[in-house]
C-alpha cells in the first residue's frame, strides 16, 4: 500500500516537473522522502482529488520533493527562475507558467509551510482553474 502511495504522489510531482534529468534518480529521491517523512496512503491521494491534509507528514514530505525537483533550495525558499525553466520544457503556456510563478511562490513562515502552500497552489492553478 505504501508502494501505490509512492507512485501515485510521484506521478503527481514528476508531472510539475516537467524537465528531468533522471527519472529514476528523482524516483529514488522520492522513495526515499516517502521513508523519511512516513507521510500516510489517505493524505498522499486527496493531493490528486485537491484535498491537501493539513498534515506534518505530508508537509515534510511536499517539502523534500520540492526540494528534489529543484523548486525550494536547502535553506527553504522557493526557486521561481528554477519552476520557470522545469516547467517550460512540459505541456504548461507561458502564460500559465507565469500567472504559477506570480500566484504560487510566496514564502512561508516555515519551509514546509512554503511547500505545502506552494503544491496546494499548483494544482488549483493548473488542474482545478484549467479543467474544473
Amino acid at each position: 500500500m505504501k508502494f501505490a502511495a509512492f507512485l501515485l504522489l510521484s506521478s503527481f510531482v514528476l508531472a510539475q516537473s516537467a524537465v528531468i534529468n533522471n527519472p529514476e534518480d528523482e524516483l529514488r529521491r522520492s522513495a526515499s522522502c516517502l521513508q523519511r517523512s512516513r507521510v500516510s496512503f489517505n493524505a498522499i491521494k486527496g493531493i490528486h482529488t485537491g484535498q491537501f491534509d493539513n498534515d506534518q507528514s505530508l508537509k515534510e514530505y511536499l517539502l523534500c520533493i520540492s526540494r528534489v525537483a529543484g523548486y525550494i533550495n536547502e535553506a527553504g525558499y522557493l526557486q521561481r527562475d528554477v519552476i520557470r525553466v522545469r516547467l517550460k520544457g512540459g505541456h504548461y503556456s507561458d502564460d500559465t507558467i507565469e500567472e504559477l510563478v506570480q500566484k504560487c511562490t510566496e514564502n512561508k513562515e516555515t519551509p514546509e509551510q512554503t511547500a505545502f502552500e506552494f503544491m496546494k497552489c499548483v494544482h488549483v492553478v493548473t488542474f482545478q482553474t484549467k479543467y474544473a
